[in-house]
């Protein structure tokens, strides 16, 4: 018997700011973006939804507590194909400072580079 298939839905947050902000963007995500290739995929895509709005409603900014709960998700093991893949796509060229900053900072949380994929060689 196959285990159930992993869902965006298993988070769950200590705060209720973050816990329904990102349960909103979640089932958007997975009903009207059909760009995201994976659960693990959509959950980056709206973690990543839920945590500039939490900068700016927490009093200590990104060392908030709620802002430091979706960077834990966001670096969490489970979650690691789920950056490759939302940044596989995208150029820095594409990225405005803010957000290529945070790619960064993801990828030295990481202690890897979240980095667009190679384009694909036309010949073999």
């Amino acid at each position: 018997m196959n285990p159930p298939a992993w869902s965006p839905f298993d988070l769950v947050f200590a705060s209720p700011l973050p816990h329904g902000q990102y349960h909103r963007t979640a089932r958007t995500a997975r009903t009207n973006c059909s760009g995201l290739r994976s659960a693990e995929e959509a959950t980056v895509f709206a973690l990543l939804d839920c945590y500039a709005p939490m900068v700016m409603l927490s009093a200590q900014g990104e060392n908030g507590p709620e802002c430091q709960e979706i960077l834990h998700h966001l670096t969490s093991p489970a979650l690691r194909g789920g950056l490759r893949q939302f940044y596989a796509d995208i150029s820095p060229e594409d990225m405005n400072p803010v957000a290529r900053n945070f790619r960064q900072r993801l990828s030295s949380l990481c202690g890897e580079q979240f980095q667009p994929s190679p384009p694909a060689c036309a010949f073999p």
